[in-house]
């Protein structure tokens, strides 16, 4: 392995019309997303919060009520008044 000069470390870099460098450069198309995408993505990671907010409540209810109907149910009964 060689060693650079210091005075061709500013140009170390490959050319900007380096042909190998053109070549192996991914096309422009496939660097960014469509416009609008990052805001659809977005959206949908919103809705999937939601819905995961929505069933971690629901699943809470359930055990709630799923606690508290048994022990509704096996509540001391007052003696009848005489």
């Amino acid at each position: 392995m060689t060693t650079r000069f210091d005075d061709d470390a500013a140009g170390a870099g490959p050319a900007a019309d380096d042909p190998l460098a053109v070549v192996l450069r991914p096309p422009s198309a496939y660097l960014a997303p469509p416009p609008g995408r990052y805001a659809e993505i977005r959206r949908a990671a919103s809705r999937r919060r939601v819905l995961r907010t929505a069933t971690g409540v629901g699943a809470a209810c359930l055990a709630a009520a799923l606690v508290a109907v048994p022990l509704y149910l096996v509540r001391p009964v007052a003696p009848a008044p005489r």
